[in-house]
């Protein structure tokens, strides 16, 4: 529910600088359903191609923080999480349009 505009706007900042730029990975974090359609992956594609960026890690969801946001008194969300089929899928077309791509917990 929050604009990612300043998020966008610092990441190409960074990106202009080839020293910087090398350095820069995009962590994404994967929701089954919020953000691993089609149309935002080939979005984030494209973004990550047009900024010259070179490396990703994909963060499929998992649920950890669920019991910590229920001690201290807020209200649990729970999401799913992308089967390992579609984040192999996401981490491919990544791979594909010349991203270094890992997946987060795997080897």
């Amino acid at each position: 529910g929050v604009s990612n505009e300043s998020i966008l706007r610092n990441l190409e900042a960074l990106s202009s600088d080839v020293v910087i730029r090398k350095k820069i990975t995009v962590r994404m974090p994967l929701v089954s359903g919020i953000n691993d359609s089609d149309n935002i992956i080939d979005a984030t594609v494209l973004l990550i191609n047009r900024l010259r960026l070179e490396r990703a890690t994909l963060l499929p969801y998992h649920s950890l923080g669920v019991s910590k946001k229920k001690n201290i008194g807020e209200t649990e969300e729970l999401f799913a999480r992308p089967s390992e089929e579609r984040v192999e899928e996401i981490k491919e077309k990544l791979h594909k349009s010349g991203v270094q791509t890992e997946i987060s917990g795997k080897a």
